[in-house]
């Protein structure tokens, strides 16, 4: 039929949504990064996660993310490099009886190195995003710092003035400025001369 598109789309309601996600999944390196991976244990993601949230604590709401990618990320990455060592070990143990099934062998291995590849780069990313948001949180978190000992500073100033004038530290705050002005040296004052009495 001239009208019908030459590759379906695939499922577009609910319920075909549904029964799709049912199918067979093989590796789990092309599905939902969140989900357990196929034969993936608690014990496995783990010892995944605990490393990475030892060194990138989530203690800020921005870094949940980054932190939720990059696991995702390596742990993906560790099941394409043993998917690509299994494959590799699959075509060294292959008898070559059979050109199709040492075909499908090379096929299978040359996919789980782009797999792992993509991962690896994935991964990478990953890092370097949550670096770049520690270096700028910390570096925000250091000029908050400096602003407050800043503010400090002032108040210390202003309260030190307070005393020296004996004025209220409100009136102080708008009427003298952070410096002191150096004192103006004044022309010594000449007492007048008494004038001569009228002959």
């Amino acid at each position: 039929m001239p009208n019908e598109p030459l590759h379906k789309p695939g499922p577009n309601t609910p319920d075909g949504k549904a029964n799709s996600s049912k199918n067979a999944t093989k590796h789990g390196l092309r599905g939902n990064p969140d989900k357990p991976l196929p034969g993936e244990t608690q014990e496995e993601f783990d010892a995944v996660r605990e490393p990475w949230e030892a060194e990138y604590p989530p203690t800020t709401p921005g870094i949940e993310p980054l932190l939720s990618r990059l696991i995702n990320a390596d742990r993906r990455f560790r099941r394409a490099s043993a998917a690509a060592d299994e494959a590799e070990t699959a075509i060294y143990e292959d008898d070559r009886s059979s050109e199709e099934k040492t075909g499908k062998l090379h096929k299978t291995y040359q996919l789980m190195l782009r797999y792992q590849t993509q991962h690896d780069r994935a991964l990478r990313q990953a890092l370097r995003d949550i670096e770049q948001f520690r270096t700028t949180h910390f570096r925000e978190i250091m000029a908050h710092r400096r602003q407050e000992e800043l503010e400090y500073k002032n108040a210390c100033t202003i309260a030190f003035r307070c005393e020296k004038h004996g004025v209220p530290p409100g009136k102080l705050l708008y009427a003298l400025p952070l410096k002191t002005p150096m004192p103006t040296r004044q022309p010594p004052i000449q007492p007048e001369k008494e004038s001569d009495p009228l002959p």
